[in-house]
């Protein structure tokens, strides 16, 4: 019998986020500053060894072109709503890798920028990975809308052309700078938008008509973020989809369940998502 889903136990602390309407998980302070190191947070628990590849399932080729972004619908085993957020890979891929951002935290730039598309190219390729992207917006006055303006984006993006919500992801992190410079009003994110040559118009529409919504769906992100002891940015938490079965929770011995927290090598990302391939 399934038990009860990690992410649906009750939270027991939450804060306001200034007057944004969003409230942020009690948990986060900062950016999380665990960069450059060979091991994931110490609180992700378990075994952070990979079994060997003699036993790695194989994965499913995803379709279209390279990043592979698409729509998806529904809500995954772990509790995560796909609704209205960017899906990168094979929906088949084996491994989950649910991954919550902040627009002005400079560890999800280096992230995005400098490990991401090593994952994409070693990971999702091959079909072993799906990534879900994840608001978890908290570093400063610009967070909220930045978050609010990247679901419009993809709504906008999402039904014709997809694969440029990567593109447009990527060039945020490219121009970041620092949290109270006002790079991140959302006039000049508009300017970057329009730039790559996103029609910014429905944008700004969608802002204006389901700002409120979209709020909606960025708490129901940070509320699951909160449910999973998350701590900063960027953040994440794999899943061995075959092998949940609703019981297991973060750090649990049998590895089905794993969290990364902080911009870490390509190395240690591809050691977790060996270890939670290898599970079950």
């Amino acid at each position: 019998m399934r038990t009860t889903n990690p992410l649906d136990r009750p939270r027991t602390r939450r804060s306001v986020l200034g007057t944004t309407g969003v409230a942020i998980a009690s948990s986060i302070a900062g950016c999380t500053n665990i960069v450059g190191s060979d091991s994931s947070d110490n609180e992700a628990g378990g075994d952070s060894t990979g079994s060997s590849s003699d036993t790695t399932p194989e994965g499913v080729t995803p379709s279209g072109e390279l990043p592979f972004m698409h729509t998806a619908t529904g809500t995954t085993e772990y509790g995560v709503p796909l609704d209205g957020s960017p899906v990168m890979g094979a929906d088949d891929a084996p491994v989950d890798i649910y991954y919550w951002s902040d627009y002005l935290c400079t560890y999800c730039s280096s992230f995005a920028l400098q490990v991401h598309s090593q994952i994409l190219e070693e990971d999702v390729r091959a079909g072993t990975v799906r990534f879900v992207f994840l608001e978890l917006p908290f570093k400063g006055d610009n967070s909220v809308p930045a978050a609010v303006l990247a679901k419009c984006v993809w709504e906008q993006l999402s039904e014709d052309d997809p694969n440029a919500y990567w593109e447009w992801h990527q060039a945020l992190y490219q121009n970041q700078g620092e949290v109270d410079s006002g790079w991140a009003d959302r006039e000049k994110l508009l300017a970057i938008t329009s730039d790559l040559g996103i029609d910014t118009g429905p944008i700004q529409d969608c802002i204006k008509s389901s700002e409120s919504e979209k709020r909606e769906e960025i708490q129901t992100e940070i509320d699951l973020a909160d449910r999973a002891a998350l701590k900063g940015t960027p953040a994440f938490v794999l899943v061995n989809k075959e092998a949940y079965d609703g019981s297991d929770t973060v750090g649990d011995d049998g590895n089905v369940v794993k969290k990364i927290e902080g911009s870490h090598p390509y190395e240690l990302f591809s050691k977790e998502i060996q270890t939670v391939l290898n599970a079950g």
